[in-house]
């Protein structure tokens, strides 16, 4: 399933062949229902076209890495694959969730209940010289 995550992900975020230590890490962290992270994947015949990650901890369901390929998007994969972490959170008693939410996710997450708390900033290196 790991190796399902990585096309849709790195192609949403744009990650490239950093993609592949997330496997790593996730893997290392277990796939019982009780591990912190559970992954999922949303497939059309066969092929692996969005994901999205849920981390527990703390009591609070934390929502990452939905993303859906750009020739799938706009069909309802990006609420598909929050809700189903959501749910599953709740039928493992968690009754909070957070995320965050890029500009192409923002108005999905309020269509869902979700509000607005804060805004943060995210920093990095800047670009390679051409």
């Amino acid at each position: 399933m790991l190796e399902d995550l990585i096309r849709p992900a790195s192609e949403a975020f744009g990650l490239g062949p950093g993609a592949r230590q997330f496997v790593a890490l996730f893997s290392a962290l277990g796939f019982e229902e009780s591990a912190p992270v559970q992954s999922y994947v949303g497939h059309v015949g066969g092929t692996p076209v969005a994901t999205s990650q849920m981390f527990l901890g703390a009591g609070v369901a934390g929502i990452y890495v939905v993303g859906t390929l750009p020739d799938y998007r706009g069909r309802g994969f990006g609420k598909a694959l929050t809700l189903a972490p959501l749910h599953h959170a709740r039928a493992l008693g968690y009754r909070w969730a957070i995320l965050q939410a890029t500009e192409m996710g923002h108005p999905v997450y309020l269509r869902l209940g979700f509000r607005e708390d804060c805004k943060v900033e995210l920093y990095g290196p800047p670009p390679s010289p051409p």
